[in-house]
């Protein structure tokens, strides 16, 4: 247990963070919706009461207030995540990467260590080695998803209203492709973003390659991600706009806007590009870590 704790420990922390901070912003996100269904059915009641006796602005806001249909439909599963995601959610979009790379910093430097990789050799094959040491990257990318899986249960408890037919334009942001079902909506939303947390652990296991120290790895992980983002954003986005002069199709190559799930130019292109970026980054740390003489010679210079 105390193994695992000092293993895992950090990662419980980080995900029982998430968990209080979402449960937070849904509860105080869902009392603004109900305050808003509850103030709306006020007015409604006083316009039925006292509409003939008004005239002029207060008669003509009454008579859209009644032809409106009452703002119950607002109690919806879409609706609230929706308001979650943008109050709550969008917060984490540049947190997302650190919420993947801190947790496993110190124990992947770790096995980068000279004395480590003897010892380990000594026993067992690179190969092997190479897979446990992926592994361990890896075993941080489960925190945001699952957070977000208990966030949609949570939403869909307090609702239970799931469809996406929503009379006021803003509240639905989604298409109703992606929201045909909530249970194939929450599985892409949490596909996407596992996606883009396997790609952050991927970075760090490439940028670690070099560099054994976990506090320069963060950094320069970080550091990594910021110029690829304005990379895409700079030469990309304008190569794409020169090409689609009538779209914004660069948007979908954002690579720190992954909480948002933008499918405005379609769900099958959004998922894509994320497993785009989950196939690339792989390739590119496995070949990091292909050679093992080369592997062994570079840490064995480092301290």
């Amino acid at each position: 247990m105390k193994i695992y704790m000092k293993k895992y420990g950090l990662m419980i922390v980080i995900f029982l963070f998430l968990i209080i901070w979402f449960f937070k912003g849904t509860i105080e996100t869902y009392s603004m919706i109900t305050k808003q269904i509850e103030d709306n059915a006020m007015s409604r009641k006083y316009c039925e009461e006292n509409i003939n006796t008004l005239d002029g602005v207060l008669k003509n806001n009454c008579t859209d207030i009644l032809n409106a249909e009452p703002m119950t439909y607002l109690k919806n599963f879409y609706v609230l995540f929706a308001q979650v995601k943008f109050h709550t959610l969008s917060k984490f979009n540049l947190y997302l990467i650190l919420i993947v790379m801190i947790p496993i910093a110190f124990i992947v430097c770790s096995k980068l260590k000279n004395n480590y990789i003897k010892n380990y050799l000594s026993k067992d094959t690179y190969k092997n080695f190479r897979k446990s040491l992926f592994k361990t990257a890896y075993s941080s990318i489960w925190i945001f998803p699952l957070a977000i899986l208990i966030l949609f249960i949570f939403c869909a408890f307090l609702t239970k209203n799931f469809s996406n037919t929503i009379p006021q334009e803003g509240y639905m942001i989604w298409g109703k492709e992606v929201t045909s079902n909530p249970i194939f909506f929450s599985i892409c939303y949490i596909f996407h973003i596992l996606c883009y947390s396997f790609m952050y652990a991927n970075i760090f296991l490439i940028v670690a390659r070099k560099n054994h120290n976990p506090f320069i790895a963060l950094i320069i992980s970080f550091l990594v991600m910021i110029g690829l983002e304005l990379f895409l954003e700079i030469v990309v986005f304008q190569v794409l706009k020169i090409i689609f002069p009538f779209s914004d199709y660069g948007i979908l190559f954002n690579v720190m806007n992954s909480v948002t799930f933008n499918e405005q130019y379609g769900l099958l292109p959004t998922l894509l590009i994320g497993i785009f970026w989950c196939v690339i980054s792989y390739l590119l740390a496995r070949l990091c870590y292909q050679n093992q003489e080369k592997f062994i010679i570079d840490c064995e210079k480092k301290p």
